[in-house]
């Protein structure tokens, strides 16, 4: 079957003819079925998700909702899937990826993983981001910059959408001198507490790829790091040990020791964007904010 399928039809955003919608078109394309239950899936920001059972199958369908990017995070259907793909095997992400544009707008679907209900402990986290940073990333993935100049640009940028008062908390950074230069790796992108799954296997399972990129190790770590990210995705942010555990869970030393070099800019990084979330709408982005600002 063709990992991308033309559905034609008209488009609707409320979210339950969407979803109505979408059961009769999966359903014409033998995807799903119509005794399938179809259970809204909480926990994204971005898109709208539902868990899609039957008695033949268990699949996740993902809408992808318009103009859900922000300065950080990008919203793709065709590069989650062509991610996915491109993990098949690995364990590290959700199997039977396919990518459709309906007239709902671009849908990702892919298999169903069953959660454990464990925690993933911070050094199997660690582990779990060397184990992609080793995969080769797919063709025509996203190249992100050159970490210390998309900092510096990011930050600043940001800081000028602020309000002054708000600004003023933000230090400005300057474009750093390369330092050891880690090789551009296979990024997640957005590996926030909620984007990561325990299976009853025992292995932790990446989700929600729409951010994927290929880059500097340092983004994954700061951002799976990042306590207003952890806050913002329901976990407490990490103890000076329980940082320790997680970088010595990734184990590259070289890498490790710029997570140390940059750490602060990103404090910077987020404490911004948590700002300029909060201004557009997003007020528990403004608490977190201030613990990006502490560390500061």
């Amino acid at each position: 079957m063709s990992s991308l399928l033309k559905i034609p039809g008209r488009s609707n955003a409320d979210p339950d003819l969407a979803k109505v919608r979408l059961a009769r078109l999966t359903e014409a394309q033998g995807l799903t079925h119509p005794r399938d239950r179809w259970t809204v899936l909480s926990g994204g920001r971005s898109n709208r998700v539902w868990r899609v059972s039957g008695p033949a199958s268990d699949r996740v369908v993902k809408l992808f909702l318009e103009g859900r990017e922000t300065p950080l995070f990008r919203n793709s259907a065709r590069d989650e899937a062509r991610a996915i793909r491109s993990l098949d095997g690995t364990g590290l992400a959700p199997g039977g990826a396919l990518h459709l544009s309906t007239p709902m707008g671009e849908i990702v679907i892919y298999d169903h993983l069953e959660s454990s209900g464990d925690s993933v402990t911070p050094d199997l986290m660690g582990q779990t981001l060397a184990r992609l940073h080793n995969c080769a990333p797919p063709a025509r993935q996203p190249l992100m910059p050159d970490i210390g100049v998309y900092l510096a640009n990011q930050i600043s940028r940001l800081r000028a959408d602020l309000r002054p008062v708000q600004a003023a908390q933000i230090p400005n950074v300057r474009i750093r001198q390369p330092g050891i230069g880690a090789s551009a790796v296979f990024l997640h992108g957005d590996p926030v507490p909620a984007n990561v799954v325990m299976s009853r296997n025992g292995h932790a399972v990446l989700i929600d790829w729409q951010s994927p990129r290929t880059g500097d190790p340092l983004w994954d770590l700061a951002v799976c790091a990042s306590p207003s990210m952890r806050q913002l995705y329901g976990a407490v942010p990490w103890t000076p040990a329980e940082l320790d555990t997680f970088l010595k869970g990734y184990g590259a030393n070289s890498v490790t020791a710029q997570f140390w070099r940059y750490k602060r800019d990103f404090h910077a990084l987020f404490a911004a964007y948590g700002l300029w979330m909060a201004n557009r709408g997003h007020p528990d982005y403004a608490a977190a904010a201030q613990l990006e600002i502490a560390a500061l």
